[in-house]
């Protein structure tokens, strides 16, 4: 596998989970992760020599980004209005190199942290996490 830079990776909001359009994407979004995890349930026996055995339990995921933030911008206010309602919505992310929008992830989320950051030095900037409502669509 060929190593490859995050450019031209793209995350957008949409209502539903098949429709993804360029007037769909977040604009200014600055980095992007996502985290899949997998809490571990111990089912260590009592007659255990001494080592621990664990199985897969509930799973989560979460996308935390950062953006260059405008309130004036409809996706960004899409965000605080959906923080504010509580209300999902599905994103859609795009890895560099995917030239083919069936090859995004897809996934259904609320707003869970929204952090708009002031610095008089540096730009008008937002934190943002949203946590996963049901197991994405990983292609």
């Amino acid at each position: 596998m060929a190593a490859t830079i995050g450019l031209n990776s793209r995350l957008a909001l949409s209502g539903t989970a098949t429709v993804f359009s360029t007037s769909d994407i977040i604009a200014d979004v600055m980095n992007a992760s996502v985290s899949l995890d997998c809490d571990e349930v111990d089912v260590t026996p009592i007659t255990s020599s001494g080592h621990r055995a664990f199985i897969p339990g509930p799973r989560s995921a979460t996308i935390s980004f950062e953006l260059a933030y405008d309130r004036a911008d409809t996706d960004h206010a899409a965000l605080t209005t959906g923080w504010s309602s509580g209300s999902t919505n599905y994103f859609t992310l795009q890895m560099p190199g995917d030239t083919v929008v069936t090859n995004a992830w897809v996934m259904r989320a609320f707003v869970s942290n929204l952090g708009p950051g002031i610095d008089p030095s540096d730009k008008h900037s937002a934190s943002v996490s949203l946590r996963l409502t049901e197991a994405p669509t990983i292609p």
